[in-house]
C-alpha cells in the first residue's frame, strides 16, 4: 500500500506537476483546488501526508493548516508548505504532533521528493 498524499494548490500547472512528479515516485495522490476542499478531503481521505499552497483566494493556506492542526481528525498529518511566498527552502518545525516544512516555488522536483521522503522513513 503506498502512502496518500493530499496536493492543495489553486493553480492548476504547479498541482499538475507535483501529481505527476509523485505519481511516478509510487505515491497515491489526491488534490484540491481551495482551501475548502482540501479541508474536506484531508477529512474523508486520511491522507499520510498533505502538500499546501499558502496563497490561495478564499481560505488560504495559513488558515487551512490551522484548522487542520485544531481538528482532531487530522491534527497528526505531517504538512509541507510549497509556496512562491517563501524565500528558502527548509525545515521549520518538526515534532511528533505538528510536522511542517517549507519549499520555496519554483523548486526542483528532486527536491520535493526528497522532502516528501523524510515523512516516511
Amino acid at each position: 500500500m503506498s502512502q496518500k498524499i493530499l496536493i492543495i494548490d489553486d493553480d492548476p500547472v504547479s498541482q499538475n506537476m507535483q501529481i505527476y512528479a509523485l505519481a511516478r515516485a509510487g505515491y497515491t495522490v489526491i488534490a484540491a483546488s481551495t482551501g475548502e476542499d482540501g479541508i474536506q478531503k484531508a477529512i474523508e481521505e486520511s491522507p499520510d501526508l498533505i502538500i499546501l499552497d499558502i496563497l490561495m483566494p478564499g481560505m488560504d493556506g495559513m488558515d487551512v493548516a490551522s484548522f487542520l492542526k485544531t481538528n482532531p481528525e487530522t491534527t497528526r498529518i505531517p504538512i509541507i508548505f510549497l509556496s512562491s511566498m517563501i524565500k528558502k527552502s527548509g525545515e521549520k518545525t518538526k515534532d511528533e504532533n505538528e510536522a511542517t516544512s517549507y519549499l520555496a516555488k519554483p523548486y526542483i522536483k528532486d527536491e520535493l521528493l526528497n522532502e516528501v521522503k523524510k515523512y516516511f522513513l
